[in-house]
């Protein structure tokens, strides 16, 4: 059976063409608000730039602090990482998340937003598409 994990920002995986038939998601919300649309969704895990200001109602301090202030928003949070906006430290994310959704590489499509987290999904095995 084919998984599809799809790793990009909140605005893909809100386009239900685009992000619907996703089995895992990986995302980077932009606001407090966007994760507040994200609840119920299959957001597995959110990556969020620590020491990154996300809106005026959400700041990061510590990361317990931040999951709690994420977990007011109905996110489901397995992991808060950063920056994320470092090219090595994406790739890192995306690898850790992969191995933990990926359980036949082979038959896992990966479709993301950057070329690190891509490179990531071929270190693993995994077909990959980007995304535009």
């Amino acid at each position: 059976m084919t998984r599809l994990v799809l790793i990009c920002g909140e605005g893909i995986l809100l386009d239900e063409e685009k992000g619907g038939r996703a089995d895992t998601v990986v995302v980077r919300p932009r606001s407090a608000g966007g994760l507040a649309r994200l609840n119920g969704r299959r957001a597995v895990t959110v990556l969020v730039e620590t020491g990154e200001v996300l809106d005026a109602g959400l700041r990061a301090r510590r990361r317990d602090a931040l999951r709690m202030d994420l977990a007011r928003y109905g996110a489901r949070i397995d992991e808060i990482a950063g920056p994320a906006h470092a090219a090595p430290a994406l790739a890192d994310i995306a690898a850790r998340a992969l191995r933990r959704f990926a359980a036949a590489p082979a038959q896992t499509w990966v479709l993301a937003e950057t070329l690190p987290a891509l490179e990531a999904a071929a270190g693993l095995g995994c077909r990959r598409a980007l995304l535009r």
